[in-house]
């Protein structure tokens, strides 16, 4: 009988142990599924429900890391397609567009958008998300003071827990959170990175989210990879439209000279001269003014002046050295470029309420200047060095077709006067005798 217990109970023991031992040699060859049924009312059964319970923890940070997996994967999937897409396009707001709707992808957000940098104002590029009020994307924000500056000058992520909270941490002014409300009524958790190109801010790129405290560290660290691959591609867009444009405008360099060289009259010169340049860079306005004693007349226009042409350019005079940009050019011979006529002193409007920029430059002949050659937008800071470079070009260019045309003109007008002479003597013979005498 003594025996017969004894071989029972150690089959009682052997049992649950073996089971621990299977158990834990499924657990080992990754099945977290694995639980052992032990009810023993001892130790022994103790011990399998911290295996059970070990097994489900396992088992739950397993899934954990491959949903974590699946997700970085997935991102650094998006990350790998955008540097592909990226080399696809160089124009700039489909490629930005590309990029909010690829990053969205990825980061839970209920709109983005790209925001570029001129002139310490930020104003939308693109946007995706929620429709917004035509006004809200047409809006300027003043980086200095505003969410703007903590992004570009510290070049690193902001977020903001909730844009409708007065008592945030992030040291948003009650102006910046109204100004941001106004423009995105949805919004309350915010994200912005900067787009830095080479140690240069150039915008940012925003995320936004209708619930509060939605974004994550972990949000902020992805966006500015996405915000690495936008400032590259915005920068790479930038200076191919440059290149572009460079060439264009050598293009109509080109043709407007070899236009202007064959005409023989001044008037027909300035007028293909303006007409060529408005429609070839599209100019708010372009005219000539040539010089007479000490004024400076406008004798061709081309464009509008607000809403419609400026029918009182023509004909219009300027006192050399006195009045306007044009009379100061006209008077000293230097090109003048003024970025922000508001703010310009020697500006003199053709309109009531004119804005934008100006960029004004001699026609010379022989060193004498004989006009200028004036060109307005009503965008400020529209002209750079490569306008006035090849406006000058094509001021020398138009000075060149103006004095041949002069020259033809007095030519012709020699031959006008002689054969007027000849024919005077063909009909009084008898006086051609006395003067010959």
């Amino acid at each position: 009988i003594a025996v017969l217990t004894g071989m029972l109970l150690a089959r009682q023991m052997v049992v649950p142990i073996r089971a621990l031992q299977a158990g834990a040699r499924r657990l080992g060859e990754g099945d977290f599924d694995q639980r052992i049924e032990v009810k023993t009312g001892d130790e022994i059964e103790d011990l399998a429900d911290q295996f059970n319970r070990m097994a489900a923890q396992l088992q739950a940070s397993y899934a954990a890391l491959e949903a974590r997996e699946a997700a970085r994967t997935r991102e650094l999937s998006t990350l790998l397609q955008i540097s592909h897409e990226l080399t696809s396009t160089l124009a700039l707001d489909p490629l930005l567009t590309l990029i909010l709707d690829q990053s969205r992808a990825v980061i839970d957000s209920a709109g983005a958008a790209a925001l570029t940098l001129d002139d310490d104002v930020l104003r939308f590029r693109a946007y995706r998300g929620p429709e917004l009020a035509e006004d809200a994307l047409a809006a300027r924000f003043p980086v200095k003071g505003g969410v703007g500056q903590r992004i570009v000058d510290s070049r690193a992520p902001l977020i903001v827990a909730d844009i409708r909270a007065e008592d945030g941490d992030d040291e948003l002014s009650a102006t910046t959170r109204r100004r941001l409300r106004d423009a995105v009524p949805y919004l309350r958790g915010f994200l912005g990175v900067p787009l830095v190109i080479k140690d240069q801010a150039i915008g940012i790129l925003v995320f936004l989210h209708d619930q509060p405290d939605h974004f994550k560290t972990a949000h902020a660290e992805l966006a500015m990879a996405f915000a690495a691959q936008a400032a590259a591609a915005i920068e790479n867009a930038r200076l191919f439209t440059a290149e572009q444009h460079r060439a264009e405008q050598f293009r109509v360099l080109s043709n407007v000279g070899r236009r202007v060289t064959s005409l023989l009259s001044v008037d027909d010169i300035i007028s293909e001269t303006v007409r060529s340049i408005r429609q070839a860079f599209g100019y708010h306005h372009v005219h000539i003014g040539l010089r007479e004693g000490d004024e400076l007349v406008y004798r061709a226009s081309a464009g509008i002046m607000g809403d419609e042409p400026c029918r009182w350019c023509d004909e219009q005079r300027l006192r050399l050295g006195q009045d306007g940009i044009s009379g100061w050019v006209a008077a000293t011979g230097e090109p003048y470029l003024a970025q922000d006529v508001s703010r310009d002193p020697r500006f003199l409007p053709m309109i009531p309420d004119q804005n934008g920029s100006e960029l004004v430059v001699p026609i010379k002949v022989k060193g004498r200047v004989i006009g200028v050659l004036d060109v307005d937008s009503e965008v400020v800071n529209a002209f750079d060095d490569t306008d006035a470079a090849v406006l000058q070009a094509l001021a020398s260019q138009v000075a060149v077709a103006i004095e041949n045309a002069r020259l033809y003109e007095r030519a012709q007008h020699a031959a006008a006067l002689e054969e007027q002479a000849r024919a005077g003597e063909a009909n009084c013979p008898e006086r051609a005798i006395s003067i010959a005498d």
